[in-house]
C-alpha cells in the first residue's frame, strides 16, 4: 500500500510539473511573437514601450518575489483551517502591497518617465499600472492552488494573460498606427495588451476559486 502510494504521488508531481513547464514553454513562444511584431510596428518608438515595461517589470519583481512559492510551502504544510486562513490573509496583503506598486507607478509616472528620459512613456506606465495589483491578487491565489498541488489554474491563467497580451497587444499598437497615433499612443496602446492579459488571467483564477 505504501508503494502504490508513493508511486501515485509520484506521478501526480510528474504530471503537475509536465503541466507548468508545457505552460511556460508555450507562454515564451508567445512571448517571442508578440515582441518580434511589436518592434516592427513600433520602430524607433520601441524604446518607450521597453521604458514603461521595464519600470514595470522591476515593480513586478519587487512585489511579487518569492510570493507563490512561500504560499505554495505555507498550504501544503497546513490543515484545511489554516489553509483558508493562509489565503485570506496572502490575498489581503499581497493586494496591499500591489495596489500601493499601482498607485505608485500610475500618479509617479510622469516623474519616473522623466528620470528614465523617456518623457513619452507616462502614459504607458500609466495604462500598465492596474497590472501590478492584479498580478500581485493572481499570484497569491497561484500559491494557493499550487500549494494543493493544482497547476491547472497557474497554467491556463498564464495562457489567457499571454494569448491576450498577444492579441489585443499587437492589434491595439497595429490600428493606432494606422489611424497616425502619437508615439506615446502607440506604445500606450502596445502595453495595453498585458493589462488585460493580466485582467481577464485575474478574472479567471477568482472565478475558478
Amino acid at each position: 500500500m505504501q508503494n502504490t502510494g508513493r508511486k501515485t504521488a509520484e506521478k501526480s508531481f510528474i504530471v503537475e510539473a509536465l503541466i507548468i513547464s508545457l505552460s511556460n514553454f508555450v507562454v515564451k513562444i508567445i512571448g517571442v511573437l508578440f515582441k518580434i511584431p511589436m518592434t516592427y510596428i513600433l520602430g524607433v518608438n520601441m524604446g518607450i514601450f521597453n521604458a514603461a515595461y521595464s519600470i514595470y517589470a522591476m515593480l513586478f519583481m519587487l512585489s511579487t518575489a518569492g510570493l507563490p512559492v512561500a504560499i505554495s510551502r505555507l498550504v501544503a504544510s497546513a490543515n484545511e483551517r489554516e489553509i483558508r486562513r493562509v489565503y485570506r490573509l496572502s490575498v489581503a496583503m499581497f493586494g496591499l502591497i500591489g495596489l500601493f506598486c499601482t498607485l505608485l507607478l500610475f500618479f509617479g509616472a510622469e516623474a519616473i518617465s522623466n528620470f528614465s528620459e523617456h518623457r513619452d512613456a507616462a502614459l504607458a506606465m500609466r495604462v500598465i499600472s492596474p497590472t501590478l495589483f492584479l498580478i500581485c491578487i493572481s499570484a497569491a491565489i497561484r500559491g494557493y492552488f499550487q500549494g494543493l498541488k493544482n497547476m491547472y489554474p497557474t497554467a491556463i491563467s498564464q495562457f489567457i494573460e499571454a494569448f491576450f497580451k498577444l492579441a489585443v497587444g499587437l492589434g491595439a499598437v497595429a490600428v493606432s498606427k494606422n489611424l497616425g497615433a502619437s508615439p506615446a499612443v502607440q506604445a500606450a496602446f502596445g502595453v495595453s495588451g498585458l493589462t488585460v492579459g493580466v485582467f481577464l488571467g485575474t478574472v479567471f483564477m477568482v472565478a475558478y476559486k
